[in-house]
Order: C-alpha cells, then sequence, then structure tokens
C-alpha cells in the first residue's frame, strides 16, 4: 500500500509516487521555491531615469553605460545644432555627424556659393558638386581654357619675379596646368622642386655637352637632369630647340655596349649551339627582347620559353648541366682530362649554395645573367660567403666566351 503524506507548501495530502517526494504536486513546487534576483528601483546616474534592476544594475540601457565608460561622447548636429551623443569612433573618421536622418537629408538640400574664376559671378550648387566646379558655366570653362597668356606676362612673372605656377594662376584668375602649358608652349624651362626650394639657378647646356652626355655617354634625360639640376622635361624641351633627336624605346633597350649581331652569329648560337635569347643577349649587351626581335628580323622562327621546365643539355662526360656556357666549361674540363664536380655545395653555414664547377680546391662560378637587380643582389651575397669561408674563387663573365683564348687561359690557371 502506497503511504500518505502531507505537503510541505499547502498542506494537502497526497499518495507518495517515490520516497525523496516533498509537494503533491509540479505548482506547490515552484511556488515553493525562492526567486533567486531580488529586483529594485534605481536611479541611473547618467540620465536619471527610474528603472527597475538587479543588485548589480547601475545603468538603465546600453548607451548609459557606454557613456559612463567614455566609448560615445558629445557631438553638435551641424544643421540643427541639436547635442547628442555619438560613438567615439564614428566622431573621429566622420567630420559631419548628425542627429538624425532628417537633419542630414536637409543637409544635402543647402546650397554653398562660390565665385566664378574667369567672369567673376557668384553661383551656388550642392555640397557633393559644388566643391569640384571652378565656373558658372559651360561657357566660361570653355573660354578660360582659350585664354592665351602674352609672352612678355609670363616671362616676368615665372622668371624675373620667380613665382610659381599656383600663386601665377591666383593672380590672373587660371589654373596651375593652363599656367604650366603656356610655359611649354614658350618653351620656357620649368623649374623643378629642388631649384623652387633652394632658390639655386641652374645653366642651360649646349648642344655639344648634350651630344657628349647623351649619345658617348649614353645617359638617359633622368641622369642629365641631375647633372643640371632640374627636371627631365626640361632636357626635352632642350634638346627640342637643338634640334638633337632622340633615342626610341627599342634603340634605350640595346644597352650602352651593344653590338649588332650578324645573321651567321645568330644561326650559328640560336640555332645550330640552340644557345637561349638570355644567353645570346648577355654576349652582345642587349636584352631578351631586343634578340627575339633581332631572330625574327632574320627569319628566324623563336623558340617558346621553358626555362623552367627545359632539359638539361648533356656534356661529353654525361654531365647535365643547365646552359650552353657551362656545357662548354663542362667539355673543355674533359678534354684536357681535369678532374671536375657539378654543382657542390659550399661548406658550413652557406650550404645552401651550391657553385658551377669544383676543380681541385678552386670554385667556378658562371655569372651568366646582366641587367638583372634580383640576379645581382644574389651574387653579391655568394660573393660574400666565398670571402667570409676563405674559399678560391674563379668568376667567368659573359665577356670572356666571346673570346675562346681569353677563357681558355683562365681555366688554364687551375690546372
Amino acid at each position: 500500500m502506497p503511504s500518505i503524506k502531507k505537503c510541505e507548501f499547502c498542506g494537502k495530502e497526497y499518495k507518495l509516487e517515490f520516497s525523496a517526494q516533498k509537494y503533491c504536486c509540479e505548482e506547490c513546487k515552484l511556488k515553493s521555491k525562492k526567486p533567486r534576483i531580488r529586483r529594485k528601483i534605481k536611479e541611473c546616474p547618467v540620465c536619471g531615469k527610474r528603472f527597475e534592476g538587479g543588485y548589480r544594475t547601475k545603468y538603465c540601457s546600453m548607451a548609459c553605460a557606454s557613456i559612463a565608460n567614455g566609448k560615445r561622447v558629445k557631438a553638435v548636429c551641424p544643421t540643427c545644432g541639436k547635442t547628442f551623443y555619438r560613438r567615439k569612433s564614428h566622431v573621429r573618421i566622420y567630420t559631419d555627424n548628425f542627429c538624425s536622418k532628417e537633419c542630414h537629408d536637409n543637409s544635402m538640400k543647402l546650397e554653398i556659393s562660390k565665385v566664378c574664376l574667369y567672369c567673376g559671378k557668384e553661383f551656388s550648387g550642392k555640397p557633393s558638386t559644388i566643391n569640384r566646379e571652378k565656373y558658372c558655366s559651360v561657357k566660361c570653362g570653355q573660354k578660360a581654357g582659350k585664354i592665351t597668356i602674352p609672352y612678355e606676362t609670363i616671362y616676368r612673372l615665372y622668371v624675373t619675379d620667380k613665382k610659381n605656377t599656383r600663386q601665377i594662376g591666383r593672380e590672373l584668375n587660371v589654373s596651375k596646368h593652363k599656367i604650366s602649358d603656356t610655359l611649354r608652349e614658350y618653351d620656357i624651362p620649368i623649374r623643378d622642386i629642388y631649384t623652387q626650394r633652394k632658390g639655386e639657378k641652374y645653366s642651360i647646356p649646349t648642344k655639344e655637352e648634350l651630344e657628349n652626355l647623351y649619345f658617348k655617354k649614353y645617359m638617359t634625360f633622368k641622369e642629365i637632369g641631375k647633372v643640371y639640376k632640374t627636371e627631365q622635361s626640361n632636357i626635352g624641351v632642350w634638346f627640342k630647340k637643338y634640334g638633337i633627336k632622340a633615342r626610341n624605346s627599342g634603340e634605350s633597350k640595346k644597352g650602352k655596349d651593344f653590338v649588332m649581331p650578324t645573321r651567321d652569329q645568330i644561326k650559328d648560337l640560336y640555332i645550330e649551339k640552340e644557345s637561349t635569347s638570355s644567353e645570346i643577349a648577355t654576349l652582345f649587351h642587349a636584352t631578351n627582347t631586343t634578340i627575339c626581335k633581332i631572330i625574327k628580323d632574320y627569319g628566324f622562327e623563336t623558340r617558346p620559353n621553358i626555362w623552367n621546365g627545359r632539359k638539361f643539355l648533356k656534356c661529353k662526360d654525361g654531365h647535365e648541366v643547365r646552359s650552353n656556357l657551362e656545357k662548354i666549361v663542362d667539355n673543355y674540363l674533359y678534354d684536357n682530362n681535369i678532374e671536375h664536380e657539378y654543382e657542390r655545395r659550399l661548406p658550413g653555414k652557406y650550404y645552401r649554395y651550391m657553385t658551377d664547377f669544383y676543380v681541385k680546391g678552386t670554385y667556378i662560378e658562371i655569372w651568366g645573367v646582366t641587367h638583372n637587380q634580383k640576379y645581382e643582389e644574389k651574387r653579391k651575397k655568394k660573393e660574400m660567403a666565398y670571402k667570409t669561408c676563405n674559399l678560391k674563387l674563379l668568376s667567368l663573365e659573359p665577356e670572356d666566351f666571346r673570346d675562346s683564348n681569353i677563357l681558355y687561359s683562365k681555366l688554364n690557371r687551375i690546372s
């Protein structure tokens, strides 16, 4: 028989369903429990509003909490002048902070007045477009572009008074770009930033001096400008004045020491010996693009660029090398019965570097790439590694392979 017990909350008798039962029903069980949080009526220290909260709650909302913690700061609406709170990051990023969308929309309807640079008439427009406008109408803009400034005026202001383009533009009510264009039309050399700041005068070179620097020393416009402390645009003005014909882009890429290869040389190197265009370019002091163009002009078909996935070249002793220059050296060492090792690693902490050939304690390096900044930096690091380890190094340049006597004399020093 189930035992009868009194409910601890309402006192009603009930039959026990399990031994630990204390209440007659689920409702009495829930009513017997005490509330965990006792809520009180408090006053917000920021806005003064009365609210109901727990014993840890200090502020009526997250907005008041962020104001107290300094995350929100005061801002003034530029439209209505109302003071309100905005996030600190929002005030720092945006120049205009509006209290509502209505104030923002009303600000876009405002018009700002401005004075036309050509006719002096006052005109107005919206803030989004008025800042870019300089003239009141299209006609004024077209007339301002057709303004011709006399030579005497521009020469007096720019050369004699030494005013800059911005100051002259403000004085004549035109833009500084118009002043620059006028100076170029009259072939008046434009001062560079260095001359304007330091106030130093530059001397205009003669025709013979320019030809000497440009053709004999093979200097660029920029390098000549540094010699005379002026901009490279002025060098172009002087060339036009003296009637000197400048090099085109193709001639400038050929380099200072460029030697035009003959058709037989291209056929021997590119077709029969299967040298790459970059290897031929190093021999004749030119770029890869220039050699490819010369090959096409001679009627030969260029091979695709397969440097990354090309097969190694096999030598007489069975070594597989990476270039024709290495193949020439390897075959010479084999023909003269000189024991050699291909791509031996350097000792010590420079183990990641590999030399081209190793012969009787001498490391041979073939520097086969020119006019490449990354390759030059890698070469300097590798030469420093040889110097640090006190290793004997024999360097072979592309010029050595043009004359076999020079190449073989260097290799004979090892044997």
